[in-house]
């Protein structure tokens, strides 16, 4: 208990001089207090190359518990969530008051980049979700199951919905499971191939388009929290992106996941990683579409060639 307490007071002390410094994002802050050791797990993750426009540095948390919950007990696997979003940055000039994951204009709108990582633990409960046959190879990438893997993002999209709507009046579970949807959509559904990296390494790759709900907040109804909602690392919007768009708008997701096994000593782990674009209309009734309209796709598909994943 007092371990706890002094911890609790560090941070406070320090979250409160950096602040008053002004030295120090709050993304940061969030980092600090929420990054998980990976190192210490046997997990080495780079992120080489990431583009002007989003936060350099991922934030990397233990997803266990929240993917438990957010499931309601159907998922229980020992996983951490590493990502990175639109930060304040606009083309290089500066920060704005306005980051890039809200700003109806960027490219970086609703756009994450991440890797989850799944370690092979003993029960075998990573092996029953990630695999067709969890008999079978653990790094044949045809024995991975789709249905599992486009699960994690959908739910983490769920997730982070969810803490947009923190301290709505009147607005509990059961009108946030009437307002939420995530399903496939567009023609042709899901596109599966194997691919090589340059390395030589297989990993299943999957792409589609998913209509869901943007995690764009309505202040006047709401009050999320710094350091328990998606506050902490895109912020709040302000009147101009209302203008733009409504609050909690239709979107389509449409992005990759990329999947493979590391087979390390003494646990191994699946990485997958993800990344998307977003297609939207605006009020005055004009689709904008990141994914085909703008190069994002090309520097995502970058950062995901410039990742180094490896066993420490």
């Amino acid at each position: 208990m007092k371990k706890l307490f002094i911890y609790f007071l560090t941070v406070a002390a320090v979250t409160a001089v950096l602040l008053i410094m002004n030295s120090i994002s709050l993304y940061d802050i969030t980092r600090f207090m929420k990054n998980a050791d990976l190192e210490n797990r046997g997990v080495d993750i780079t992120y080489g190359y990431v583009p002007e426009g989003m936060y350099r540095k991922p934030v990397v948390i233990d997803f266990s518990k929240s993917l438990y919950r957010i499931s309601q007990g159907r998922i229980d696997l020992d996983i951490v969530n590493t990502y990175t979003v639109g930060n304040y940055n606009k083309n290089g000039k500066g920060p704005s008051s306005l980051s890039n994951f809200l700003d109806p204009g960027s490219k970086f709108k609703d756009t994450w980049f991440g890797v989850f990582i799944i370690f092979n633990d003993e029960g075998m409960r990573a092996m029953r979700y990630m695999l067709k046959n969890s008999d079978g190879s653990l790094t044949d990438p045809v024995n991975l199951d789709t249905d599992a893997i486009i699960s994690l993002p959908a739910l983490d999209q769920r997730l982070i919905v969810m803490t947009t709507h923190q301290d709505q009046r009147n607005y509990g579970l059961h009108e946030f499971n009437r307002d939420f949807y995530f399903f496939k959509t567009g023609p042709g559904g899901l596109y599966r191939r194997i691919i090589k990296d340059s390395k030589g390494d297989e990993w299943l790759m999957i792409q589609g388009s998913f209509a869901t709900v943007s995690a764009l907040t309505d202040i006047t109804k709401t009050r999320m929290r710094r350091f328990s909602s998606i506050r902490g690392y895109v912020g709040l919007p302000d009147r101009s992106v209302y203008r733009a768009v409504q609050p909690w708008h239709n979107i389509v997701l449409r992005g990759t996941t990329l999947t493979r096994y590391f087979s390390c000593d003494p646990k191994g782990f699946w990485a997958v990683v993800y990344f998307n674009g977003t297609r939207f209309t605006d009020r005055t009734g004009r689709t904008r579409d990141t994914w085909d309209d703008t190069d994002l796709k090309i520097v995502l598909e970058k950062m995901f060639n410039s990742l180094l994943i490896t066993c420490k």
